[in-house]
């Protein structure tokens, strides 16, 4: 999955603009987007160091996202999904170009123990991820003061 991030200055809002999501995508899908998109970053799962070496051959500003932080990544989307009380105003708004970010955080649920545990450290095996994965990534670069360094009003894209 990848997404467009734009970042409202005056207010800080966050609009996740489009997103590119295909199952299996191959490295010319990949290239052929960003070329569209012409990212200013793009943060990638910092796993994925081959998926990023082959970004940047192709000339795609690709790095490595901050953290792969579950609990860091699912506090950042709460952050912003929340109502700010004095502007009864979410943080983040998601336009229709994105239906698949948008029905994975309506479905996404903690992973379940035995019996009825709920652990807090992963999400439900089998439950797509990979646009909240995009999302959180590009957060990470636009709210830096979750890493003590000012925010970063800029576009932001994530590649997979």
């Amino acid at each position: 999955a990848a997404l467009e991030i734009g970042v409202a200055v005056k207010s800080s809002r966050v609009y996740f603009l489009r997103e590119f999501y295909k199952p299996r995508s191959t490295e010319r899908d990949l290239v052929d987007i960003f070329g569209e998109w012409q990212p200013s970053l793009v943060a990638c799962d910092p796993t994925a160091k081959d998926a990023i070496d082959m970004l940047r051959r192709y000339g795609v500003p690709a790095r490595k996202a901050r953290s792969n932080n579950f609990a860091l990544r699912v506090r950042l989307m709460a952050t912003r999904l929340a109502i700010d009380p004095a502007t009864g105003i979410p943080g983040a708004f998601f336009l229709p170009t994105c239906p698949n970010l948008i029905e994975e955080i309506r479905s996404l649920a903690y992973a379940k123990g035995r019996g009825l545990e709920i652990l807090n450290d992963r999400w439900e095996p089998g439950l797509p991820d990979h646009a909240f994965d995009a999302a959180t990534y590009g957060l990470m670069e636009i709210d830096g003061a979750a890493y003590g360094r000012p925010p970063q009003y800029q576009t932001v894209y994530r590649g997979w």
